[in-house]
């Protein structure tokens, strides 16, 4: 279980236009931000939607229990750490949890924010493309 994050141009103009203008660093800048300002926003959202039991336990919604990974190009894949793997239960509804509902948070989390994901990059795009010109 592992939430995917791949940009997707088409649906976003000015990220794409932004990216027009930083030929060959745009790439550089997006998969940079990527892990340092898209993933806390997913992180937060995601951790929100975990469900938390009501037994007398460490939760992983408490505490930063998802890693990011950015090696593939342009991608960003948040998964669980290993001591949290148990939240592929209630998030596909498999296991001790395959008679309820999956609940999906993961994705949820990741379609909620989005649009503030984007909003950042395109920040971090048009901050470099300042610097390029020699703007603020």
């Amino acid at each position: 279980m592992c939430a995917n994050y791949n940009v997707d141009f088409s649906n976003f103009d000015s990220l794409q236009n932004n990216i027009k203008q930083l030929p060959g660093v745009a790439e550089t800048v997006i998969n940079r931000d990527l892990g340092k300002k898209v993933f806390p926003i997913f992180e937060k959202s995601i951790l929100g939607l975990i469900p938390i039991s009501d037994r007398d336990k460490p939760h992983a919604a408490l505490y930063k229990s998802l890693s990011a990974n950015t090696k593939e190009n342009l991608t960003l894949t948040i998964k669980p750490k290993s001591q949290y793997a148990y939240l592929v239960f209630p998030d596909l509804g498999i296991g001790t949890s395959k008679r309820k509902s999956p609940l999906n948070f993961m994705d949820h989390g990741v379609d909620k924010k989005a649009e503030q994901a984007v909003e950042f990059l395109n920040e971090s795009l048009i901050e470099e493309i300042n610097k390029k010109l020699g703007g603020n």
